[in-house]
């Protein structure tokens, strides 16, 4: 499917640019080693000041697209549960997204009024974390976006929603994986890592790594010969290079 991804030959049927992401992406993650790929990549993950807890993980167990269900009350699908070995967060759900953001929005996010009964939440994260809950073992959810910066409104809207002060929500980007792999060679050089790299850069999605440095001056210089005095003359110019730039973003 990566390879299919990569070089646009899904039909239209297979086109959900979030199921298929997470697979290619995190299909890929399943097959290395997970200390030198899917630890650092959730360790990037946190929210106002709070980093994800995984100390002492090892490896870990992957349940695609699980159906969650609290009794008769309320029913969730989220993209990937993780059941992590020897961390002491043992449960981690990961919701992704790729252009879209949560599916959901309570009134109290439009600051109309709060909702009454927690229940009765749409906010997609909100009932993630209430069915999560009544599972009863620690967990912890991660918001997985293409966003270059945390999107603090929404996952503040959904800890309003969740009515818990000791709730948390941690986010984690896409991009994050390209600094994993650059900063390790070996994983480098892995063929299925360089498609996934390749994906990434197809869709857009490595980090801001700064603006390359340009010349401020463009200097020309020149040797002349009269040959009427018989000298020789140096002409030197500079003139001033005027440098753009813009920064362009993308919708939908």
């Amino acid at each position: 499917m990566l390879h299919a991804l990569l070089h646009g030959k899904l039909s239209r049927e297979q086109e959900n640019m979030e199921d298929i992401l997470t697979s290619c992406v995190f299909g890929v993650i399943k097959q290395l080693p997970a200390d030198r790929m899917l630890i650092p990549f959730l360790a990037q993950a946190r929210f106002d000041g709070r980093a994800l807890d995984l100390k002492g993980a090892s490896d870990a167990s992957y349940e695609f697209w699980p159906q969650l269900r609290d009794t008769d009350r309320s029913v969730c699908e989220p993209d990937l549960l993780l059941y992590m070995r020897g961390a002491p967060i043992p449960t981690i759900c990961v919701e992704a997204k790729y252009r879209s953001g949560k599916s959901g929005v309570d009134d109290a996010d439009e600051g109309t009024a709060e909702v009454a009964d927690e229940w009765r939440s749409v906010d997609q994260l909100a009932r993630q974390w209430r069915v999560l809950e009544h599972m009863q073992r620690p967990f912890a959810l991660v918001y997985l976006t293409a966003h270059c910066a945390c999107p603090v409104a929404e996952i503040r809207a959904s800890l309003k929603a969740i009515h818990q002060p000791s709730a948390s929500i941690f986010w984690l980007s896409w991009r994050a994986l390209v600094s994993i792999i650059a900063g390790d060679r070996w994983l480098a050089e892995q063929p299925l890592v360089q498609d996934l790299l390749a994906l990434l850069d197809r869709l857009q999605m490595r980090p801001f790594e700064g603006i390359s440095r340009f010349p401020s001056r463009q200097r020309t210089w020149t040797f002349t010969v009269s040959k009427k005095s018989r000298t020789v003359g140096f002409l030197w110019r500079a003139s001033e290079a005027a440098p753009s730039w813009s920064f362009r973003t993308r919708t939908g």
